[in-house]
């Protein structure tokens, strides 16, 4: 099994109440179960956030950052983190997860998975994503973000 890492700076700051902010993007030939997340605020801004699994994927993603291999030259992960889309993908407000972070630059936090117990980003018969969502009707920081997964 492979481990991957990505990073990035979200751009979404929605005051709609569980809108997607980012996304973790599995396709369909690859599982991905995620091992860490962590998030940074780069605003003094009190953003609240859940992690959820959507019901529909976002449609022409953008702004995607793939997973590098931890290994030197070994192939990248074709799951990515998105950060802007077409369409925004429909999330269940049945929340995994959720997060106050006050209002101060580099409030933030990191959520780890066990390794005989990770979260299941896909399931390898289709493209499949979590997100991480606004929880209230106020514009939230934008943040750095990162994710750890193996494939």
């Amino acid at each position: 099994m492979a481990r991957f890492e990505a990073g990035a700076r979200s751009s979404l700051t929605t005051a709609t109440a569980d809108d997607p902010l980012v996304a973790i993007r599995a396709p369909a030939t690859e599982v991905g179960k995620l091992r860490e997340l962590g998030v940074t605020l780069v605003a003094a801004t009190s953003t609240l956030l859940g992690l959820a699994r959507v019901t529909t994927v976002s449609v022409t993603p953008g702004t995607t950052k793939p997973g590098r291999n931890v290994i030197v030259d070994a192939p990248d992960s074709a799951t990515l983190l998105v950060n802007s889309w077409a369409t925004k993908p429909v999330t269940s407000a049945n929340y995994l997860r959720r997060i106050v972070l006050p209002a101060a630059i580099g409030a933030g936090f990191i959520w780890t998975w066990p390794a005989d117990d990770p979260l299941q980003i896909g399931d390898g018969q289709a493209i499949r994503e979590i997100a991480l969502c606004n929880l209230v009707a106020v514009a939230c920081s934008v943040f750095d973000w990162y994710a750890v997964w193996e494939d």
